[in-house]
């Protein structure tokens, strides 16, 4: 009887700990709930941008809005009425929002131990594959990205680079060709791709552009067949969306010795000449 009445007394004080550490008053989502809410709806908003056929009107977005709020028993006043009082306590906001934001990671980090190697081996075969029309042995190809491929961005840092800086090695030629590939999902926010070909005789070949739809994208330079390589480099910047989160993915550069059909391929692409041998 006694251990019933210890574990009755244990649980009591855990709830009023764990109550003591809201701040947010009666009325409103304490925070011990509302990050799990948060990251609820942060998963519902990807899969409407994910399959936008099925939630072409605001009525179906709803729809999904009301199923989490349910699940969690809130309704749309009650957010809204919550989401105005940690709007004027944004360091309790803060809090709520990053451990949101880490348990998104987590998560994340969880899915791609599985599916990562998986994903990267299918998109590397896929691209080797599409070589072998102009090369004559795969070992001309290869994926040279040597930073992380995937990225979880959160608009706690609004804006940034992903950046990569390397020396070309021995097995590098005159005329390698870069394709740099990622998938997107951005929910708004912006990105902008550069990358480049710095050479001996210090002349450069870049591309660059913006990039803000979701999906894939790539992006390729040509290197300059007269010109041996020094260093090849560029960046990928973003501008995340308040309150957002952004998840770049499947980040590969692929290499690919001189094709003679795609030599003449330069979209987008521009030669700086070196300044001092211009002189």
């Amino acid at each position: 009887m006694k251990r019933v009445h210890f574990i009755l007394l244990y649980s009591a004080l855990m709830l009023a700990t764990l109550s003591a550490c809201d701040k947010a008053p009666k009325g409103v989502i304490p925070e011990s709930r509302m990050d799990d809410l948060i990251v609820d709806l942060c998963k519902a908003e990807a899969y409407m941008d994910l399959n936008p056929g099925e939630f072409s009107s605001d009525s179906s977005k709803m729809i999904l809005k009301q199923s989490v709020f349910a699940k969690h028993g809130v309704s749309q006043t009650d957010y809204d009425r919550s989401i105005e009082w940690y709007a004027n306590n944004m360091d309790t906001y803060s809090k709520v929002y990053d451990k949101a934001i880490r348990t998104l990671n987590n998560e994340r980090k969880h899915l791609n131990k599985k599916s990562q190697e998986e994903i990267h081996s299918t998109t590397v075969a896929s691209a080797v594959t599409a070589a072998k029309g102009y090369y004559p042995s795969v070992g001309d190809s290869a994926d040279v990205w040597t930073e992380n491929r995937t990225w979880m961005l959160t608009s706690n840092y609004l804006q940034g680079y992903i950046t990569f800086d390397f020396t070309p090695d021995g097995e590098s030629r005159r005329g390698d060709r870069y394709k740099l590939s990622l998938k997107k999902l951005g929910f708004g926010s912006r990105f902008s791709l550069l990358l480049a070909a710095e050479y001996r005789d210090g002349c450069s070949s870049v591309v660059a552009r913006n990039s803000s739809f979701d999906g894939w994208d790539e992006m390729s330079l040509q290197c300059d067949s007269t010109r041996e390589t020094r260093r090849v480099y560029g960046f990928i910047r973003y501008s995340i969306r308040p309150f957002t989160v952004a998840y770049i993915d499947s980040v590969s550069l692929l290499r690919t010795h001189l094709a003679p059909k795609q030599y003449s391929s330069f979209r987008l692409q521009k030669f700086i000449p070196n300044k001092q041998n211009a002189k």
